[in-house]
């Protein structure tokens, strides 16, 4: 569905101004040239990618995220959460679907307080968060408040608190929060965006933390935002010739749905990324897992990815993220996506990482998915 969209976002002169975070004033700024008609203009630089495939021991349909924990994987699923080595070697399954205490009903979020090595499972149809050692040991539940029911991302700070990314639904307004250990609410970012009754989110990985850094991005906005107290203090903004959305406009928006996405671009409107991921290098913002935008963190300098089907592929997309994680920027793609992609792959490549994703487009279809470990 999004590859099919590309044409409602080809770019014309956008460019990157990289703002120092105090202030939006009279900051360093770095230009980039992006997604001109003709493609990126300014190759993006190369990407090292480990393949880690899953062992097909216990069949997986949709891998929701993956975690890097003490020299292992943490797979949360569909079915249930799984650890394996970074061989992909099956180990054990650490929690599963179904109504016992130490069982949850929707899988939701998963976060690691890795100064205890302790899995947060957050059960929002159950509304209850469950608690696991790496290994499996089931340490216990507690309830968790009615206002985290619309959650899809939730991310551990080193203190010891959770950020939490909510869904937009009806009027409630919370875009993000921040909790203690005990659910206290110590930060809320509102928006004025509703819908009609569906839960609708801007991406699915809208928020970032490096440590206690918190960066967030808004919806139809041009912005990235540190998160600092009940404050969003803008750190980069993206220039761009098209039309931003005005916050009047932003107001009148009463239905938020994917669908204003489309509509606004068809309309000629600049809707900014809404996916974002951060190690200790780089800054990585996405449109929906289709064009990136890579900044380096200590030099300030910025390239573009583009994932153009029908083009050549000369080099490894960053595609399926799902975080970062011990400094990884953390995907997966399954035999279909690679099949979509390989087509594209020139007969005479010498690319590792493109000869690899040929390779997995001719296993058969029901293997287990890939993880792929970004580092750029």
């Amino acid at each position: 569905m999004f590859l099919s969209m590309h044409k409602y976002f080809i770019f014309v002169s956008l460019f990157v101004l990289l703002l120092g975070c105090d202030s939006e004033k009279g900051a360093p700024m770095v230009t980039i040239d992006g997604f001109e008609d003709s493609g990126t203009t300014r190759r993006a630089p190369s990407v090292n990618v480990r393949f880690i495939h899953l062992s097909d021991d216990v069949p997986i349909d949709l891998i929701h995220n993956v975690f890097i924990l003490n020299d292992h994987l943490i797979v949360l699923t569909n079915k249930g959460v799984f650890r394996y080595d970074m061989e992909g070697n099956f180990i054990q399954e650490i929690s599963h679907k179904g109504r016992a205490e130490n069982e949850w009903t929707t899988v939701g979020p998963l976060t690691i307080d890795r100064s205890s090595g302790t899995l947060n499972i957050y059960d929002t149809s159950s509304k209850k968060v469950l608690r696991y050692s790496e290994t499996g040991d089931y340490l216990g539940s507690s309830p968790i408040p009615d206002r985290l029911f619309t959650v899809h991302q939730a991310e551990c700070l080193d203190d010891g608190r959770v950020v939490f990314a909510h869904g937009i639904i009806n009027d409630s307004g919370v875009l993000y929060s921040i909790e203690d250990s005990n659910y206290h609410t110590l930060t809320t970012v509102n928006t004025v965006i509703s819908t009609k009754g569906a839960c609708e989110k801007i991406g699915k990985h809208p928020l970032s933390v490096y440590g206690n850094d918190v960066k967030v991005l808004l919806p139809f906005d041009n912005k990235v935002y540190r998160l600092e107290g009940d404050k969003l203090t803008p750190c980069f903004i993206l220039n761009t010739s098209k039309k931003v959305l005005p916050k009047s406009r932003l107001k009148k928006i009463d239905d938020y749905s994917f669908n204003e996405y489309k509509k606004l671009m068809e309309n000629g409107f600049y809707v900014g990324p809404n996916n974002i991921f951060e190690n200790s290098k780089h800054l990585l913002l996405s449109f929906f897992d289709n064009d990136f935008i890579l900044i380096d963190k200590e030099s300030g300098e910025a390239s573009t990815f583009s994932l153009q089907l029908g083009n050549r592929l000369d080099y490894f997309p960053p595609t399926g993220l799902l975080n970062t994680s011990s400094d990884y920027f953390v995907g997966v793609i399954d035999v279909l996506k690679a099949n979509s992609i390989s087509g594209f792959i020139a007969d005479d490549c010498d690319d590792e990482s493109l000869l690899k994703l040929k390779e997995i487009a001719s296993a058969p279809l029901n293997s287990n998915p890939f993880v792929l470990l970004y580092k750029f």
